[in-house]
């Protein structure tokens, strides 16, 4: 059936059922969208007593003009809301700062300084490393004090291994070679601890750490310790069995 559109005139062919249940009718979305830009506020199908996104309002709390970005919005900002709240008494100030301190204490999670750091890995460990912020600076002397909160310690308690990882364990075990996993030593965590022989075996590659780190080196080294480096890229199983036993054998 022909009907005229409803914003710029022209006929069109609608079927019975929308003529007969839509009050207005368009040739196509961009003619909707040039009636709709034209309607007022309040005639629009979604306005909401006065309250919908786009309408103006009064900040409850500093009494600032704006515009609602969401439905029912009564204040300009969530500080706003805070404080509001604060004043009426609708939300207890001592009760929430001593809920999230207790949480601190609990998380061993020091208060932020500056802007939070970016993400550099996935693991996520009792507040100490976190989705959003990363291992934070200044934990150092909550980890001296909590060793089991440190992400690499979890991780180890998981039975958590890379590939490589699990290929020169598996050769360390059949070599009949004393070790530790993810040892801690000083400030710093160790892939592999060979106790007999003082030497600390790291497996750097693309699933960690792939820069060379002269501090962290030179740190274990002044405590007493030798330390060698197995390199792994991108290979395949077999070549990193090959590869793992070639190092292995530099182990005296």
């Amino acid at each position: 059936m022909e009907v005229k559109c409803s914003n710029c005139g022209k006929i069109i062919d609608k079927d019975k059922y929308r003529i007969e249940h839509y009050k207005n009718l368009f040739c196509d979305k961009k003619c909707k969208a040039e009636w709709q830009s034209r309607i007022p506020p309040e005639l629009h199908p979604h306005y909401k007593h006065g309250l919908s996104s786009g309408s103006k309002f009064v900040c409850v709390n500093c009494k600032k003009n704006g515009v609602r970005k969401h439905f029912k919005q009564k204040y300009c900002s969530v500080s706003c809301q805070m404080n509001y709240e604060y004043k009426t008494g609708t939300r207890d100030k001592f009760k929430i700062t001593k809920k999230a301190n207790d949480a601190v204490r609990k998380n061993g999670q020091p208060k932020l300084k500056g802007k939070p750091t970016a993400m550099k890995g996935k693991t996520k460990a009792n507040g100490l490393y976190n989705k959003s912020w990363g291992f934070q600076k200044g934990n150092e002397n909550i980890v001296n004090k909590y060793p089991e909160k440190h992400p690499n310690y979890i991780l180890a308690q998981k039975g958590h291994r890379t590939m490589p990882e699990k290929i020169m364990e598996k050769l360390l075990i059949e070599k009949n070679i004393e070790y530790i996993y993810n040892q801690r030593i000083g400030k710093y965590w160790v892939d592999f601890l060979l106790i007999k022989n003082n030497l600390i075996l790291e497996v750097d590659g693309h699933h960690w750490h792939q820069k060379d780190n002269p501090e962290r080196d030179n740190y274990l080294k002044s405590r007493g310790y030798d330390i060698l480096h197995w390199r792994v890229t991108k290979y395949s199983k077999l070549q990193l069995e090959n590869s793992a036993k070639e190092f292995i054998k530099k182990i005296k």
